[in-house]
């Protein structure tokens, strides 16, 4: 016998559904406008989503939101307000000063609507990726926006072909994309970050939540990874045979090379975008990399001494096949984030934008045009 459970926002603004058998719950969510995280941030449910008919199976297998201790317009998703750039913002936001070794980061506009009050989206890439890599997905995706927004993306520090530094903290790497948008006028932006770059998100939130308008994070949590985790200690070997090959005088040769130890040839594809033909070797600084790489499993904004937390609407999307995101990283999420949704795609892993781009678009088109 199943049971049925339904539960509606105070607002009615959202009704959720759950139909739960003995063994294999399954679930549908209907969703009768516009959701807003403050409207719901009361529920506390774990359920199944079907909602997308693509080639991947789109499941939310936690629905997890926590109470912020006080709602407000600015971070609590109730209200928004337009952002035009206001030249008192500049002299307005010192709660970090600025990293003295702060690496200007090379950029791309990928959507650029005539005109707009909407906050801009900023994306940022994950480790050995650059802002070409969400190139297609962010011109669909600003094609399909009810809401039109400035759509960018930025080459990390020591990726793509923004400048290098020996440090890749995430602290460090947080005050390159707030230095970016300084430069860029942008006065708020809501962050969309992939691994890596899902952890640099997720440091400028809780460093400047002034600057942040909402978050997306994709299939990484903000935690310590070792290289006893399986998922992490699989990059640790991809770097250190980028590290160790010893003819790189063409990409030929080069994917020769790695065919033993990155046998994917999807995944060997992807490392050999970083290859310069011009140099005969890696554009990107791999040896300064492999020695950061304990700092980028980490995540240094925690040891800052006080307790830190963005209580603006987090949603977080991993990949089904991806361990990255685990249920034992929850309350470290929580803590972070106490108004945070995360959705599963089932079948896809960790590159969840790659691999499930139409899912990916459709849950980031529901999320921004809320």
């Amino acid at each position: 016998m199943k049971r049925t459970w339904r539960l509606s926002c105070p607002d009615g603004s959202r009704t959720l559904t759950r139909q739960e058998s003995p063994r294999i719950p399954r679930a549908t969510t209907t969703v009768r406008s516009s959701p807003t995280w403050g409207a719901c941030r009361n529920l506390l449910v774990v359920i199944g989503v079907s909602v997308l008919s693509t080639t991947h199976s789109l499941t939310s297998d936690i629905l997890w939101m926590r109470p912020s201790a006080t709602p407000s317009p600015r971070n609590g998703g109730m209200k928004r307000k337009n952002h035009h750039r206001d030249p008192l913002w500049l002299h307005q936001s010192s709660t970090t000063t600025l990293h003295e070794t702060t690496v200007e980061l090379q950029w791309m506009d990928f959507h650029t609507p005539s005109s707009t009050s909407e906050t801009p989206v900023l994306l940022l890439h994950g480790l050995l990726g650059s802002k070409r890599n969400f190139a297609s997905l962010a011109s669909s995706l600003g094609n399909q926006l009810e809401k039109p927004r400035r759509i960018i993306g930025v080459d990390l520090r020591n990726h793509g072909d923004s400048d290098h530094s020996p440090d890749m903290s995430y602290t460090a790497m947080s005050q390159d994309v707030l230095e970016f948008m300084n430069a860029q006028g942008l006065s708020k932006a809501i962050l969309v970050g992939h691994s890596m770059g899902g952890k640099v998100a997720q440091a400028l939130s809780l460093l400047h939540p002034d600057r942040v308008d909402g978050l997306v994070v994709l299939d990484i949590a903000p935690v310590q990874y070792s290289s006893a985790d399986s998922h992490w200690k699989a990059v640790e070997d991809i770097m250190h045979s980028m590290n160790a090959v010893q003819d790189a005088s063409s990409k030929s040769i080069l994917d020769k090379q790695l065919r033993s130890s990155i046998p994917d040839p999807n995944l060997r594809a992807f490392v050999l975008t970083n290859y310069d033909a011009r140099l005969k070797g890696w554009k990107i600084p791999v040896s300064t990399i492999c020695e950061q790489l304990d700092c980028i499993a980490g995540f240094d904004v925690k040891d800052h001494g006080r307790r830190r937390s963005y209580d603006g609407d987090v949603f977080i999307i991993n990949g089904g096949q991806s361990r990255f995101v685990r249920h034992i990283h929850m309350d470290r999420i929580a803590e972070f984030f106490p108004n945070h949704m995360l959705t599963t795609i089932r079948g896809a892993g960790h590159w969840v934008h790659a691999e499930a781009p139409d899912d990916t678009i459709a849950l980031l088109k529901r999320y921004l045009d809320r």
